[in-house]
């Protein structure tokens, strides 16, 4: 999950970082300020598997995906 949010906006950094519990919330924060320098397509790439992932638990009914205007 690092990888994915660097570069990542403050607003959806602080939206996936309340998602976790605080311990993690704190690892995830430290990984973050020590990370090495990664290139535009690392982060794509990090992105995508959770894209990805995300879309198979919604497949497998494990997790409802709601968008913001969707119609329903």
């Amino acid at each position: 999950m690092v990888p994915a949010l660097n570069h990542a906006d403050d607003e959806m950094k602080e939206f996936i970082l309340s998602s976790v519990p605080s311990r993690t919330r704190r690892v995830i924060e430290q990984d973050l300020a020590a990370a090495p320098p990664m290139t535009e397509k690392e982060i794509e790439k990090a992105r995508r598997e959770i894209a990805d992932f995300a879309l198979q638990l919604a497949d497998q009914g494990a997790i409802s995906l709601a968008f913001e205007g969707a119609e329903e």
